[in-house]
């Protein structure tokens, strides 16, 4: 790593807000701010400015001891989970204020009980069982009890908060859900530059295992809007580097002030921009907070 980088990265390291947040995501901001500054302290400041575009504060310090607090009466549930009805429910219950802490999961909850089956209905798994890959995560692996997968079933998390990343595999581990949380940036990987290029083109991946995996469901929830702030067409190169049955990518109908602003519209168009490159077939699912698009491939 160039001296320069690695000074940002030990600065963010130390930061309260950023310090948690995964090595490959740092290094990229790192590189980004060195490109684009004179001095090591206004490299350091515009990363610490880029990097409120990619996570601001996710959760705030009290959200995070909520979390911890949550986790652990879930764990003085006696195991195996769902022995019990009760138990079940106590679970269900401590899953659900994990996922009132963000905007994005709380709002899910008045619709996720009819959201599930909708996303899953017409997977044709090869032996019964799916394999889900989860992007940019967040906290919606906390709503792994209303989403019904078939017993077997593998579910991937990834995320760029390593604090998170622990919880949510201290919540698989709970559940016995077959699976894990990586500490993953979808910005990164070392095969980028062809990713851009095969992205450009309109090209899927035949095979790109140190970036993207094969899947029978891929999530992306609310996250391109984000990916594009930091990249041009990020949206397309991601979707060009994964190989799956359904891909879900969901939109905001609305800013977290509450304003319209004519935000689906414009989210519907660039739905239909990439269909277009990709060769896809669109299917739109649309909820008061949220507009989901369910991209297959003939």
């Amino acid at each position: 790593m160039e001296p320069a980088v690695a000074e940002i990265v030990r600065v963010l390291r130390g930061s309260r807000k950023y310090g948690a947040l995964c090595t490959e995501t740092l290094e990229r901001v790192a590189r980004w701010a060195a490109l684009r500054q004179r001095t090591p302290r206004a490299a350091a400041r515009a990363a610490r400015s880029k990097l409120h575009q990619v996570y601001g504060a996710y959760l705030a310090s009290g959200h995070w001891r909520v979390l911890e607090r949550v986790q652990a009466e879930m764990e003085a549930v006696a195991l195996p989970v769902g022995t019990a009805p009760s138990q079940a429910d106590e679970i269900r219950d401590c899953a659900r204020r994990v996922l009132s802490l963000h905007a994005s999961t709380s709002e899910r909850l008045a619709f996720q009980e009819q959201l599930y089956p909708r996303l899953l209905r017409g997977l044709r798994p090869a032996h019964g069982a799916l394999r889900v890959l989860d992007l940019a995560c967040g906290l919606h692996p906390f709503a792994l009890p209303w989403m019904g997968l078939p017993v077997g079933s593998e579910y991937v998390a990834w995320d760029i908060d390593l604090r998170l990343v622990a919880a949510i595999n201290r919540f698989l581990d709970l559940l016995g859900q077959r699976g894990r949380a990586e500490a993953r940036d979808l910005l990164c990987g070392p095969r980028a530059l062809e990713r851009s290029e095969r992205g450009k083109r309109g090209e899927r991946a035949a095979d790109d295992p140190q970036v993207y995996r094969e899947a029978d469901l891929v999530l992306i929830l609310k996250t391109l809007p984000c990916l594009e702030r930091q990249e041009r067409d990020a949206g397309v190169r991601l979707l060009s580097g994964l190989r799956a049955q359904r891909v879900v990518v969901s939109y905001p109908a609305r800013s977290l002030g509450g304003r319209e602003k004519g935000m689906v519209a414009t989210y519907d168009r660039q739905v239909h921009g990439l269909a277009e490159i990709l060769g896809a077939q669109v299917e739109r699912l649309e909820y008061p907070t949220e507009t989901f698009h369910l991209f297959t491939w003939p």
